[in-house]
């Protein structure tokens, strides 16, 4: 199953309980949410964002559609566990990883079911698979080494900053 209930509801429950992380959450793609309520919960928690207005879980809750009875539930299963904010780019990592397996899943089946088509496209199959296992959801390619140890290095006087040595982490945990 390319799906992770708990990734998702990290990432909602951390949006709604910090703004750095909604702004980093309204960035991302919506299909990055493989639960249609959680999808929902997304939509909501990114237009709030956009209107420049913090995605607090009473604000949430009162945009909940007619349409999606369990929003307000699953709204409180994402807060109810919600871990700190240095744990975000795991979570998201989780789910974008498993977006693009959904999306690498969905191309494999589109060229199974054109196996038998002696005029099949090669360079388009090739060019959609590309596509797919380059997509990286919006999000910036990592920092080299080099520059994550320039990093490293520059702020390593810093007080009270967590030095994780991961690339990136340090700037969230920080």
């Amino acid at each position: 199953m390319l799906e992770n209930i708990d990734a998702e509801r990290s990432l909602i429950g951390l949006a709604i309980s910090d703004t750095g992380c909604a702004e980093k959450l309204a960035m991302l793609p919506e299909d990055i949410f493989s639960f249609p309520v959680n999808r929902t919960i997304y939509k909501v928690v990114r237009r709030i964002v956009m209107d420049h207005k913090k995605p607090d879980i009473i604000t949430v809750c009162n945009e909940a559609p007619d349409d999606c009875p369990e929003f307000k539930q699953e709204v409180m299963k994402c807060c109810a566990g919600v871990i700190g904010p240095s744990m975000w780019r795991q979570h998201e990592q989780i789910c974008l990883d498993l977006r693009k397996r959904r999306m690498l899943k969905l191309a494999c089946v589109r060229v199974a079911g054109n196996i038998d088509n002696n005029t099949i496209d090669v360079d388009n199959i090739a060019s959609e698979l590309t596509r797919v296992i380059n997509d990286n959801g919006n999000k910036p390619q990592s920092i080299s080494m080099e520059d994550a140890i320039v990093d490293f290095v520059q702020n390593i006087d810093v007080v009270d900053r967590v030095n994780t040595g991961i690339s990136g982490l340090d700037s969230t945990t920080g």
